[in-house]
């Protein structure tokens, strides 16, 4: 997925980035340098879970929960905060059963 997200110049793409004490999976800062229009920054936060999950099973609901806290905690670090400060931030949470996305949301 990084390497995809990174075929873009409209954005700097991170992998594990430090923020706020953690680690965020994904983090995509607009490349406001070059193209000052863009309006969107993203936090990415991926789980993955056993195979054969099911969408409604309590197991993905704790899931979302604790990634949903996980993007709250990096969406308040300061210095990314600066660096996006033009932007409005969208944090979204992705998990996998084996292969399968069973959910993709906004935080």
């Amino acid at each position: 997925m990084n390497v995809y997200l990174g075929l873009s110049n409209l954005y700097i793409v991170h992998a594990e980035k430090e923020l706020n004490k953690g680690y965020a999976d994904i983090v995509m800062e607009p490349f406001i340098a070059r193209y000052e229009g863009i309006k969107y920054s993203y936090l990415l936060e991926i789980k993955y879970i056993k195979a054969g999950v099911k969408p409604g099973d309590k197991e993905v609901q704790q899931l979302k929960t604790a990634a949903e806290e996980q993007l709250k905690q990096y969406g308040i670090d300061e210095k990314f905060r600066k660096n996006i400060d033009k932007t409005t931030l969208i944090k979204l949470v992705l998990i996998f059963s084996g292969r399968e996305e069973i959910y993709m949301g906004e935080a």
